[in-house]
């Protein structure tokens, strides 16, 4: 096994586990020189005729690892850097799409991400408007660092895709008690409607009495009661 094995195993299963259908190929298109991409664009183009509608290519930065170690959670973790090509068409798409995964990142698993990089390449992200390049760690980086820092952020692509079902249950119970309060004051409506029509007998005496009763109701809820239930009788007391 390769040493981005580890990581890209990680992060496929937990995706899963999570409710979301993965398509993953552990090629590594060695040797890396300048056609790695090319032979990488294959098997990306391999993924889109599937129909899969994100695309994620995952390596390694050259670099010491110190440069990506941060504390998450109180724990040294290896960071996880965001590269989007500006060289393709889907450069904006891809750069909010990155921008959207960091800020989830900073919310629930903050210091994991490190950045969002801006280069010059294509990196096959042309292929697809969600497309991305990830950089775990380093060259120097633990197989078990990289596992590590990769489960977490399948939290980040979770609830970036999905949302939070805590967050979507609480919304989702909100809604329909409205929906509810909505149907029963419609449906009290048409009661309270049925028994004054049955009461008044014709639609033209229950207009007269509604009328009658709402000029009624405003004129009390402006102050003009003529009944001598006037406010000077109870000074400047406020009513809590």
């Amino acid at each position: 096994p390769t040493r981005r094995s580890s990581e890209l195993r990680s992060f496929v299963e937990n995706l899963r586990e999570k409710g979301l259908k993965v398509n993953y190929s552990s090629q590594t298109h060695i040797p890396h020189d300048a056609g790695a991409y090319n032979r990488s664009r294959r098997t990306a183009e391999q993924f889109l005729h599937q129909g899969v509608g994100t695309l994620f290519d995952i390596h390694r930065d050259a670099v010491p690892a110190e440069e990506y170690t941060a504390q998450v959670e109180n724990t040294p973790t290896v960071q996880v850097q965001i590269v989007v090509g500006q060289q393709n068409q889907n450069a904006q798409a891809n750069r909010n799409f990155a921008e959207g995964l960091k800020k989830v990142a900073d919310s629930i698993h903050p210091g994991l991400v490190k950045g969002i990089f801006m280069a010059s390449g294509n990196y096959n992200q042309d292929i697809l408007p969600l497309s991305l390049l990830f950089e775990v760690g380093t060259h120097e980086t633990t197989r078990e660092g990289a596992a590590r820092s990769m489960a977490l952020f399948s939290d980040v692509v979770k609830v970036y895709f999905l949302g939070e079902p805590g967050r979507q249950a609480r919304e989702g119970m909100g809604s329909t008690a409205l929906r509810s309060i909505l149907w029963i004051i419609f449906i009290a409506g048409l009661a309270l409607g049925g028994y004054l029509l049955v009461g008044t007998g014709s639609l033209e005496e229950l207009r007269s009495k509604l009328r009658q009763f709402f000029c009624r109701e405003f004129a009390e809820f402006g102050g003009k009661r003529s009944d001598g239930e006037g406010d000077g009788e109870h000074g400047d007391n406020d009513t809590v």
